[in-house]
């Protein structure tokens, strides 16, 4: 059960990374763009436990934020078992950044226990807009920490940091990331794809790539040419032998890495590996 008079004094901030081998709370930001333009953006809140357990009765959060950067986040597709709370003054500077001196907190309660019926789980989205007049290059600082979370748990914020632009394009095609009804009023258009690997950002989002690197696991092949070779665009070694996949003439046969002929046989199974009628 979650433990409401505790709220006021956890301010935990600590980063996945730094939790090795325990059981563990995270609630993450999802995507994590790395800019903000004029005309805002939306952000999902995304809560996971390590290892998976559904049975979990209850969590506490704070977003937190600059309200001299950014207006009051507004919230959408809100979880049935969220309960939102005030957005508050952060004067104990919970999250360790003077900066965001403000912070939405949220309640998540579920007196039959188990609130959560799939791992991970989406929470809130939050629609981010600057407030006018931002300088363009401004930082734009964004954190969630813990209120309140299970007995025996560690738990893993999240922080994120945006860059202002008033306008982002971010394969600088002309046409603009995000591009809300005031966006489209200024004669812009939206870009469907953009980071133009071909694949539309809803696509990506299906694939479980990243809509803004058309390398999303940085292996020097596009993740569209990685989908049409069956080929993970998440991982960079697809059948996981250590050589890359960009590397690997058979990147799905974890035991053949050589092609040196070229016929589709690798080199370990080719009795001729250079198809010059000589066996090796």
């Amino acid at each position: 059960m979650l433990n409401i008079s505790r709220w006021v004094g956890l301010g935990a901030l600590i980063a996945i990374g730094q939790l090795v081998n325990a059981d563990t709370q995270s609630v993450t930001f999802d995507p994590k763009p790395s800019s903000l333009s004029k005309f805002g953006t939306t952000i999902n809140v995304v809560y996971n436990v390590e290892p998976a357990d559904t049975s979990l009765s209850g969590i506490g959060i704070r977003i937190h934020f600059a309200s001299d950067q950014i207006n009051e986040p507004q919230l959408s597709d809100i979880h049935s078992n969220l309960l939102a709370q005030d957005v508050v003054d952060d004067g104990e500077d919970f999250d360790g950044n003077p900066a965001t001196d403000r912070y939405v907190q949220l309640a998540w309660l579920s007196f039959a226990s188990g609130f959560v019926s799939e791992l991970p789980q989406q929470l809130v989205s939050l629609v981010i807009v600057p407030l006018e007049g931002l300088a363009d290059g401004t930082n734009i600082d964004l954190a969630i920490t813990i209120s309140d979370y299970a007995d025996g748990y560690e738990f893993a914020g999240d922080t994120l940091t945006l860059e202002f632009a008033s306008i982002v394009d971010t394969d600088g095609d002309g046409l603009i990331d995000e591009c809300d009804q005031a966006c489209l009023d200024e004669g812009f258009e939206e870009d469907l794809d953009d980071d133009n690997d071909t694949l539309s950002d809803v696509d990506e989002v299906t694939f479980g790539t990243n809509p803004l690197d058309s390398d999303t696991d940085g292996d020097g092949l596009n993740d569209a040419v990685e989908l049409e070779n069956n080929t993970d665009p998440t991982n960079a070694d697809s059948d996981g032998d250590g050589t890359g996949d960009a590397e690997d003439a058979l990147p799905l046969d974890s035991s053949e890495q050589l092609d040196s002929d070229g016929d589709g046989t690798g080199n370990n199974a080719d009795p001729d590996d250079d198809n010059d009628g000589v066996l090796d």
